[in-house]
């Protein structure tokens, strides 16, 4: 274990820290938009579908993020 090599298998490897910069828009899964809001995940899917609401797809498994200025001002401007 005097091997520097093994000193180096022994250490435990850093942990990135999530910075997100300052300026980027904050954005929202459709289980957190569901989630937030009270309604079914597939509105929110439909929603993106049937272009009412901008999105993104990213990620493992393409996920939909949308940017929660636009979720606000349409909940704003259809549900209240």
């Amino acid at each position: 274990m005097n091997n520097d090599s093994d000193k180096h298998r022994m250490e435990r490897p850093r942990q990135r820290k999530k910075v997100i910069p300052s300026g980027t828009i904050k954005m929202l899964s459709v289980s957190e938009i569901a989630h937030r809001y009270e309604f079914h995940e597939n509105t929110v899917r439909r929603w993106v579908t049937v272009d009412k609401l901008k999105s993104i797809r990213y990620g493992p498994g393409n996920k939909i993020y949308i940017a929660k200025k636009d979720v606000d001002n349409f909940i704003q401007k259809h549900y209240y």
